[in-house]
């Protein structure tokens, strides 16, 4: 039977917990990625699938036990990400928001957590109002023959539809992704 770990032993021990493991990395660069194709999905369709609002939980969920985060962190990303849902539902209502960019916002803040939010909602707003700018004047030209068949680009075009808002979700989870200490 084995004694227990002293000296030096014990800080190797100590050092490889406090390492991240190639895994907790990899699970860490899943939210940039899932916020490219949020922001690209949005573009394209004007939709956001619910499978990638699930896997922006589920991937941070594996990434806390992975990781070393505490269970009361991770209950308090998770109540974030429920009052972002519950407001945002209020703005779905009022006809402010879609429903897609919602649960997208949702999920998103269970990622950044409390500490980042506000950066977040504000890197949206601002560029949210970029790419409201941009399609207003893209709307106000004409649209080139070799891209009316392109589906995507004739619904960007047209008057009367809504934003893409995943876009500037998707663009202000980058900015805040690369305002993080990683490891």
């Amino acid at each position: 039977m084995r004694g227990p770990v002293r000296g030096p032993a014990l800080w190797a021990a100590v050092e490889a917990l406090a390492r991240p493991s190639m895994l907790s990395v990899a699970l860490l660069w899943v939210f940039p990625c899932l916020m490219v194709c949020a922001a690209l999905w949005d573009l394209a369709t004007f939709q956001i699938p619910n499978w990638l609002c699930v896997a922006l939980v589920l991937s941070f969920t594996a990434f806390a036990v992975v990781a070393p985060v505490g269970a009361g962190e991770v209950f308090s990303r998770f109540a974030l990400g429920t009052v972002v849902l519950a407001v945002g539902i209020l703005l779905f209502l009022k006809g402010l928001f879609g429903g897609g960019d919602i649960k997208l916002l949702a999920a998103a803040a269970v990622w950044v957590g409390w500490s980042h939010l506000p950066l977040f909602l504000m890197d949206t707003a601002v560029i949210g109002g970029l790419v409201a700018a941009l399609v207003l004047v893209f709307r106000r030209l004409e649209l080139p023959a070799s891209w009316a068949n392109v589906g995507w680009l004739e619904r960007l075009h047209t008057r009367g539809q809504g934003l893409p808002y995943g876009v500037a979700i998707g663009g202000a989870g980058l900015l805040v992704f690369s305002r993080l200490p990683l490891p």
